[in-house]
C-alpha cells in the first residue's frame, strides 16, 4: 500500500505558488548535515528524491519476500 501511494504521490508532487520556503537551497534553507539540501537543490528535488530511495527499499523488500511467498 506504501509503495502504491509513493507512486502516486511521486507523480504529483510539484511546487506549492509562492511558498518561498520550498524553494530554497543550501545555506539559507536553515542549516546543513548530510542528507540536507545541497547548493541550489529544492525542496520539490529533496523530497522526489526520498520519495525515489522510499521506493527502491521497498521494492527490495517484496523482491526479497517473493521467495517466501513461492
Amino acid at each position: 500500500v506504501e509503495l502504491a501511494q509513493l507512486t502516486y504521490l511521486k507523480q504529483r508532487l510539484r511546487g506549492w505558488g509562492g511558498n518561498l520556503s520550498r524553494q530554497v537551497g543550501g545555506r539559507a534553507a536553515g542549516g546543513g548535515g548530510i542528507g540536507g539540501r545541497g547548493p541550489g537543490e529544492t525542496k520539490i528535488e529533496t523530497d522526489r528524491r526520498r520519495i525515489n530511495t522510499r521506493i527502491a527499499k521497498l521494492r527490495r523488500e517484496l523482491r526479497e519476500m517473493k521467495g517466501t511467498r513461492d
